[in-house]
């Protein structure tokens, strides 16, 4: 039996290897460390860590420029928005004076008109404006009184009699030296005075 025994050993020991393929296992000992795969070389790994901070500076460097850039922009931008917003404000300030200039021209056009009462003028101005008769030619003054009758000027009433004028008589008494002494070349040169 011990041949038969020994048959089937050499049976079942094909069988296993079929049944197992082989594979990379490490073995223990010597084999195992001839086989291990080594690890990254210190050096390479240097010289890559050394190369990666070399980049990593430049990148710095590279976007401390950008900053510095962007900065330099903005202070432009600012620059040229208060120019601009100067110059607005310079316009605006020039349109001004223009329309004081023109409204001082209407004011001194229809004084005349008005009597020359400055609160009068005033009024007749801002009618004019609201209701759209001062133009760039002026206003109608004609056209602003018919509408508005009560800018007109108002001449005084007379009196009809109550208290008749003065009619040329003087009183000598109330006279001062001066005006005595005319009143009296004025008599001598032939002038008829009543008192």
């Amino acid at each position: 039996m011990s041949e038969d025994v020994k048959n089937q050993e050499a049976q079942t020991e094909p069988a296993a290897q079929e049944a197992a393929p082989e594979t990379d296992v490490p073995q223990a000992g010597a084999e195992a460390a001839e086989q291990a795969p080594e690890g990254p070389d210190p050096k390479a790994a240097l010289e890559r860590l050394q190369a990666l901070e070399q980049e990593v500076k430049r990148l710095r460097a590279e976007a401390a420029k950008y900053r510095v850039k962007a900065k330099q922009t903005a202070q432009e931008a600012e620059k040229a928005k208060t120019l601009e917003e100067r110059v607005a404000e310079m316009e605006q300030a020039y349109q001004e004076m223009q329309r004081r200039a023109f409204l001082a021209e209407v004011k001194a056009e229809i004084m005349p008109a008005l009597g020359g009462d400055l609160k009068r003028v005033e009024a007749a101005l801002a009618l004019a404006e609201r209701d759209g008769l001062l133009t760039e030619e002026g206003v109608d003054v004609e056209k602003l009184l018919e509408r508005y009758p009560f800018l007109k000027p108002q001449t005084a009433p007379r009196d009809a009699g109550a208290n008749p004028p003065s009619g040329g008589k003087i009183n000598p008494a109330a006279l001062s030296d001066e005006e005595f002494e005319k009143l009296v070349a004025r008599v001598k040169a032939g002038e008829s005075v009543q008192f």
